[in-house]
């Protein structure tokens, strides 16, 4: 069908189209030169034949719609296949290390809770370290966030942003790999650090007035240390974490980015050894 026709034809409601060409034909058999009764025969095949082209046009519609679902379903196959096989392929560790990891929490008034975590990575001689993967933990049942909405950015200290994918999800677990602009040598240490963004992370303290954070070690670490940074004029900001698990390290009270803080300092940390900070505080 035309192209033009067809934009005609589709864009017109059946009954719209029948009654617009019966009438059409009924004045001219209303003339003198033509009979009413061969208008009206005229009007009903031109009707019944428009509205057999309007719904060709609608079934050929359909058919690309179909065909554009099916790309895309296509494509999205495809892109899960790829991740499968880079989650498959950087499961397990290609390199021997030690690391010291720095976390901050900042809990946000309006639930635009975000974190940032710093790593100093060692790795053993002779291995190298090309990638990294990261996984981030919601401690209650928390959703998922969207890529989009968690903005994750890998950057690194001295060679600035590299490329971070998101390889598994769920459960309250967002899980990354990272890769290096260069491999990580037992020559020096490499620090780098990921940015991230968690809606709602803390929102058990702000409905409940109490929480906890937790970070683990899979790999001996030399330092370690958590930080929960609390809005800004908040009236009554704890001066100590409720319970610290386990109770080693040092922790204080201080001003971090001109808002109140607890921070807490442990190490060394074993391979598997998870550290466990309870927070009370009223956030209203």
């Amino acid at each position: 069908m035309p192209p033009e026709l067809r934009k005609i034809v589709e864009r017109q409601r059946g009954p719209v189209l029948f009654g617009a060409l019966v009438a059409a034909a009924t004045a001219s058999g209303l003339t003198d030169y033509v009979p009413l009764a061969a208008a009206l025969g005229v009007a009903l095949a031109l009707a019944v034949v428009a509205m057999t082209l309007r719904e060709w046009v609608l079934i050929e519609r359909g058919r690309e719609v179909s065909e554009d679902q099916r790309l895309l379903m296509a494509l999205e196959a495809e892109h899960q296949r790829l991740l499968i096989g880079l989650e498959r392929a950087t499961s397990s560790s290609h390199a021997e290390y030690s690391e010291s990891i720095h976390q901050v929490w900042y809990i946000e008034p309006d639930g635009s809770d975000r974190g940032s975590t710093t790593y100093e990575t060692r790795v053993f001689h002779p291995d190298s370290m090309a990638w990294r993967r990261v996984k981030l933990f919601a401690t209650a049942d928390l959703p998922t966030p969207s890529v989009s909405s968690m903005d994750f950015v890998a950057v690194e200290a001295v060679a600035g942003e590299t490329e971070a994918f998101r390889v598994m999800e769920g459960g309250g677990l967002a899980d990354y790999v990272v890769f290096f602009r260069t491999p990580v040598t037992s020559s020096t240490a490499r620090s780098w650090t990921v940015r991230y963004r968690w809606p709602g992370l803390w929102d058990p303290l702000r409905k409940l007035g109490e929480d906890q954070c937790v970070l683990s070690f899979s790999k001996p670490g030399e330092r370690g240390s958590l930080r929960v940074v609390f809005p800004h004029g908040t009236t009554d900001p704890p001066q100590r974490f409720f319970r610290r698990t386990p109770d080693e390290g040092t922790e204080r009270f201080e001003e971090h980015e001109g808002r109140p803080s607890l921070m807490w300092e442990f190490g060394p940390c074993s391979p598997g050894q998870t550290f466990r900070a309870d927070i009370r505080a009223r956030l209203g």
